[in-house]
């Protein structure tokens, strides 16, 4: 898959969405010393993704492999699959992304992995032991009005978590 085409809905989704995460992965990793400016290009190595991971967890990943400079496409793979080896530890669920969609920067396949990451650790971090994934989402969507000052763009996203939650 290629970069969006200008003008398609699909563009403008992947915009923010890029715009969205690329501010929470460089809020995560401020301390790493590592600042993302193009997300799709900046995860390619690797230790992006490395480091959000560690920041996330709060763990140390060097008991799945050490990462190299990632220079090369090889090391590239190579870091990536220190990453991919977390993942299944992790209960993270992947489906149809793969080390090359990564490591060649595909936008959807980036995306999707990062937001698999994101989604992952905010379910377990705002979930209680006994919620279920809808009482998960309807908090989620809760804190993104309060966030927003209640405001019409949030309106909308409920469609975006995936099913039909009442206001609240």
């Amino acid at each position: 898959m290629g970069p969006p085409v200008k003008g398609r809905p699909e563009a403008h989704w992947q915009r923010l969405q890029k715009q969205t995460f690329t501010r929470y992965i460089n809020s995560k990793i401020r301390s790493s010393g590592l600042v993302v400016r193009d997300l799709y290009e900046d995860v390619r190595d690797g230790r992006v993704l490395y480091h959000f991971l560690e920041a996330l967890t709060g763990e140390s990943l060097a008991k799945y492999g050490r990462l190299n400079d990632g220079r090369m496409r090889i090391q590239r793979v190579a870091n990536l699959n220190v990453v991919f080896k977390f993942f299944p530890d992790a209960d993270v669920k992947l489906e149809n992304i793969g080390v090359l969609d990564i490591v060649d920067g595909s936008p959807t396949p980036v995306l999707g992995l990062v937001w698999s990451i994101i989604a992952f650790y905010l379910v377990r971090d705002v979930g209680e032991a006994d919620d279920d994934l809808a009482a998960v989402k309807r908090k989620v969507l809760k804190w993104a009005r309060r966030r927003a000052g209640g405001g019409g763009a949030v309106a909308h996203l409920s469609g975006l978590l995936g099913s039909r939650l009442p206001p609240s």
